[in-house]
């Protein structure tokens, strides 16, 4: 009879910043139970990939786990696959970060394990031609990429077996491509189709070698999917079935693939990642696009031979579709040379100080926060601040070697051709972006390791517009198969559809408006107002700059207008930032005019920030007369002062307003999609203090804001 080597490869993960409620309902759902049916099948042999925050959290809270795994390893059942330790998207971080968390993860497996990793798991298959001599110098021989990868280099389909060889500048590395056909049907097929189906491949070629390689938390942790892989014996039949086909199905390690079979021969591959991903990295527009071609095109008899090259972005597009994902990317390129700037420069800062700043920088890489798509990811802001703690934790560190005051320093730090400003005190930096209205788009206090502006903006996603017709149920096959998550769109609550709001401007703080008068509260917040003025989003020329021991002080000018019945009435705004040692930042606004006649400005400075929660027992506003949750909508008349408050952080912001403002405030709420269905998100708040000015020919008027950060 006919043989087939089949590699079973999983591919475990839990992102930094993740709960550990959540890492221990996984351990128990999915790691624990999968790692006990496979030592009770020795025959069944797999690939193991866990990433580094999983294993540090395995190893602490159930160590009797590790020492199972080393057993497994031990006696050949299991290779363990290496990778960065914090599942970085290793094209996309600098080369010196991707070659330490290899090394760590590689010394770590050596360690606990026994046995040094032979091949990489590739995060999120995002693969770019320069990887083999990225690798070059790891050891590792091999990686596992999607068989689209190999299809839209021209691979036909009935190649995708074994393993191809790709080059950089001479550096070779094996590529094992994952059999989509088995990825669909682990686990969401009966065992006997994923049997039938080796036993078919084994028909078309004696020994050929198939791979799947593919998440672990699809067996327990997806939803439906705990009951249906054990409860219901899932994984158990599918095991069995393995190990009583052992004859004709050769379970075969990665590693063992490369020396008992030879490759196919060479290909060079595009860059890449799993379709779905590149699908997802498209801007909203560009992706609406491409589903509805693709939907049409489906129908095309041609279709299955077109398809490699029916193609949506590449994962970094991701960091121009979201900004927010950039400033974090670009924040960590900014630390990494600082990193290295340190280590070159001899600074003060001992060895494990920069042993230590260099940690926190890698956690920080940790992709999972950097994209969204299936699962929640950049939309969760829980994620979002892990990286930014752990980012503003080795800027402590190296800041530490130097003396103390406030400094000013003008780049361009987010890489889109204009400068931005950062300026850093010993409790706070702040990044200013006087192309887009001198806003500020940082504000980092160093005390909490808290980033007040780690904020997302309401933006239109693709599956926007079928979301009325997402379900609430979860649907599953006959015989209680779980349908993959991937097939139906689903919702945690009805008429999500009435929460979607799309921002026309990003969220950030000291952002300028000028209302019009049948501007309220409510159309505010759903972004249906009347703006005026052309401050919010446009460039400030920079008038000073100027830094002492106790302060930063920034200029800025714009030359606007208001816009009203179709004529143009010159506002000048002179907006002056001034961030002070105790990391507070004070906010000053000269409007003028060369109006002759004295002009009503309806004029306001939205704050956005967040303290990460809503609930009001612990994330709440504390005005002058009354408390009330962050999640509130608020209309406050007349006052000048303002605490936005987090118990859990022990944090305050005091925000002043003079003179006395009327003040709006409203949660900011997205509708995004995770793996348990589209659900609303709280993202943060935004408090906009505004007043009606009386802009005198020669007076002109001046408002003031501030806001200080303050440790409980």
């Amino acid at each position: 009879m006919n043989t087939v080597r089949f590699i079973f490869a999983i591919h475990n993960h839990q992102p930094v910043g993740n709960f550990d409620h959540v890492l221990e309902k996984c351990f128990k759902d999915c790691y624990q139970p999968f790692l006990d049916l496979l030592a009770e099948y020795p025959s069944v042999r797999v690939a193991l990939h866990y990433s580094g925050p999983l294993l540090q959290f395995i190893q602490k809270k159930h160590p009797y786990y590790i020492e199972r795994l080393r057993t497994l390893v031990a006696r050949g059942q299991v290779e363990i696959m290496g990778g960065g330790f914090y599942e970085p998207i290793l094209s996309a971080i600098p080369q010196r970060d991707a070659l330490g968390q290899i090394k760590k993860l590689s010394d770590w497996l050596v360690a606990n394990l026994g046995q040094r990793p032979r091949g990489l798991w590739l995060p999120e298959r995002v693969w770019e031609p320069h990887l083999p001599s990225l690798l070059a110098e790891t050891g590792l021989k091999y990686t596992m990429v999607d068989d689209t990868h190999l299809r839209a280099a021209g691979i036909g389909a009935d190649q995708i077996t074994g393993y191809y060889v790709t080059e950089d500048a001479g550096n070779k590395l094996a590529i094992l491509p994952v059999d989509r056909k088995l990825r669909y049907l682990i686990p969401f097929r009966l065992p006997e189709e994923t049997i039938d189906y080796l036993r078919w491949m084994a028909g078309r070629e004696n020994g050929i070698a198939v791979t799947l390689g593919d998440d672990g938390e699809k067996f327990g942790v997806w939803p439906e999917t705990h009951k249906w892989v054990y409860e219901e014996g899932y994984l158990r039949r599918l095991f069995a079935m393995l190990d009583q086909n052992r004859d004709w199905i050769r379970m075969t390690h990665p590693s063992e693939c490369l020396v008992q079979t030879t490759a196919h021969g060479r290909v060079y591959l595009p860059t890449a990642s799993y379709a779905e991903m590149m699908e997802w990295a498209l801007p909203t527009p560009a992706r609406e696009v491409f589903e509805d071609f693709h939907k049409e095109a489906e129908t095309r008899h041609d279709f299955p031979q077109v398809e490699p090259f029916v193609r949506g972005g590449q994962w970094r597009n991701f960091l121009t579709k979201y900004p927010e994902s950039n400033f974090i990317h670009k924040k960590m390129l900014h630390v990494s040379r600082l990193i290295e700037e340190a280590r070159r420069a001899k600074a003060k800062s001992s060895k494990t100080d920069l042993e230590s700043a260099e940690d926190h920088l890698w956690q920080a890489q940790c992709n999972c926060a950097y994209w969204h798509g299936l699962f929640g990811g950049l939309y969760l802001s829980h994620l979002r601040n892990a990286l930014y703690e752990h980012l503003i934790a080795a800027e402590e560190i190296l800041r530490k070697s130097k003396n103390g005051g406030v400094t000013v320093e003008r780049l361009d730090y987010d890489c889109d051709g204009n400068d931005e400003l950062l300026i850093a005190s010993p409790q706070s930096t702040i990044g200013i972006a006087p192309n887009y209205g001198g806003s500020v788009f940082e504000f980092d206090f160093l005390p909490t390791r808290f980033n007040l502006l780690n904020i997302l903006t309401r933006r239109k996603e693709a599956y926007h517009r079928n979301i009325a017709n997402a379900v609430l149920t979860p649907p599953t096959f006959g015989g209680g198969q779980p349908q993959s998550i991937h097939s139906v769109q689903r919702a945690k609550e009805a008429g999500l559809e009435q929460h979607v709001v799309e921002d026309w401007y990003h969220r950030r703080m000291f952002q300028e408006h000028v209302f019009g008068a049948s501007a309220t509260l409510e159309t505010y917040s759903r972004n249906q107002f009347p703006e005026l003025g052309d401050f919010v989003n446009q460039p400030l020329e920079i008038l000073k700059m100027a830094q002492d021991k106790t302060s930063a002080r920034v200029v800025l000018r714009r030359e606007g207008g208001i816009y009203e019945n179709n004529q143009k009435t010159p506002l000048t705004l002179v907006k002056t930032l001034i961030a002070h040692a105790d990391g507070s930042l004070t906010v000053q606004y000269h409007l003028s005019s060369p109006s002759t006649q004295e002009l009503t400005v309806w004029f306001g400075s939205e704050l956005n920030f967040t303290l990460l929660g809503s609930e009001p027992d612990n994330y709440y506003y504390d005005l002058p007369q009354k408390r009330e949750g962050l999640g509130a909508f608020l209309d406050a008349p007349s006052t000048d002062t303002l605490s936005a408050v987090s118990m859990p952080m022990g944090l305050s912001l005091d925000m002043t307003f003079t003179p006395t403002a009327h003040l709006w405030a409203f949660p900011v709420m997205t509708v995004s999609q995770s793996e348990g269905g589209l659900e609303r998100t709280y993202q943060g708040s935004s408090v906009t203090p505004h007043w009606k000015l009386k802009v005198k020919p020669d007076e002109g008027a001046t408002v003031t804001v501030q806001v200080k950060p303050t440790k409980m």
